[in-house]
C-alpha cells in the first residue's frame, strides 16, 4: 500500500494462478488500484502478477492491461470497459509464461547486468542489495527477480510504482532474448 496524504495505492493478489514449471514457481494475478483523494491523479485499475513464492509484483504496461478515468469524468465511466480490462487478466497472464521461461533459460552475464544498471530507473543504493542476492550461474529470471524483491519491500511512493512498470516493461517486453 502506498499512501502519499493525497494519492493512494493499493495492491490485490488473487487466487487465480498460473504455473511456470520452467522456474519451479506460480505465478498469480493481481489487481492495482490507484486513486487520489483531491483529484490529482486519474482512478486506474491496474493489471499486474505477483510471483507466488517471494509475492514480488511484476508491473508492466506493455503487456497488462489498465482502465483509467480522470475525476472530473467520473460521470463517463464504463463499467463494461472495467469490467473487460479485469476479465483479460488471466489471459494476459498466460502471456507471459513464454517470457519468464525465456528469462529463467538465459545465463545472465555481466553485459546483462550493465544494461540493466545503464538502463533501468533504480535508486543507486538500490543495486548494491540486488547485486549481493545473485549467485554465480543464475539466469535474467534471477536478476528481475532480484529487482522484484528490492522494489516491493523498499519501494516508495509513487516512484515505485513507475520503477516497477519501467523494470517490467524491460524486462518483459523490451529486453532482447538472444
Amino acid at each position: 500500500r502506498i499512501w502519499t496524504g493525497k494519492f493512494l495505492s493499493v495492491l490485490y493478489n488473487s487466487n487465480q494462478l498460473v504455473d511456470m514449471p520452467q522456474v519451479g514457481d506460480a505465478v498469480s494475478l493481481g489487481l492495482r488500484l490507484e486513486n487520489s483523494y483531491d483529484g490529482s491523479s486519474r482512478l486506474r485499475l491496474v493489471i499486474m502478477a505477483f510471483v507466488l513464492s517471494c509475492e514480488n509484483g511484476l508491473m508492466s504496461p506493455r503487456c497488462f492491461s489498465s482502465y483509467n478515468i480522470k475525476h472530473i469524468n467520473a460521470e463517463l465511466f464504463d463499467t463494461d470497459a472495467a469490467v473487460t480490462t479485469l476479465t483479460a487478466g488471466l489471459e494476459l497472464l498466460e502471456g507471459i509464461r513464454p517470457r519468464i521461461a525465456e528469462l529463467s533459460n538465459m545465463p545472465l552475464g555481466i553485459d546483462d547486468l550493465s544494461r540493466a544498471v545503464a538502463r533501468l530507473p533504480l535508486p543507486a543504493r538500490d543495486w548494491p542489495e540486488i547485486l549481493t542476492s545473485l549467485h554465480d550461474g543464475c539466469s535474467v529470471w534471477s536478476l528481475l527477480q532480484a529487482i522484484t524483491h528490492r522494489l516491493t519491500r523498499h519501494g516508495r511512493g509513487k516512484a515505485q510504482l513507475s520503477t516497477s512498470e519501467a523494470v517490467g516493461d524491460y524486462f518483459l517486453a523490451d529486453l532482447e532474448v538472444a
